[in-house]
């Protein structure tokens, strides 16, 4: 009977099929892996970017290089900060 079997069972998969669903999966978790292990980059990134446009803004911090932004988000905000946002980008 067709009623109790699944999905995978009632159609019949080729190893082509069974290839690409095997490729699609790995290139997206892959994708998310590097987006994850790559937001520091971007916070950084962004964090000066944003300093330009608020240079008259006192509150704000500065930062001298890439390397003084990372001190100074790990040490004001904690390390945690560095992957704000990362959910977004992963999926």
């Amino acid at each position: 009977k067709i009623e109790g079997q699944s999905i995978l069972q009632k159609q019949k998969l080729t190893t082509e099929d069974i290839k690409i669903m095997h490729d699609l999966s790995a290139g997206a978790i892959s994708g998310g892996i590097s987006a994850f292990i790559t937001n520091p980059i971007d916070v950084i990134t962004n964090r000066m970017m944003v300093q330009a446009f608020m240079k008259n803004d006192k509150t704000s911090s500065t930062y001298e290089g890439a390397i003084d932004c990372l001190k100074k988000i790990i040490r004001d905000e904690g390390i945690v900060e560095l992957w704000s946002g990362s959910a977004a980008r992963v999926i």
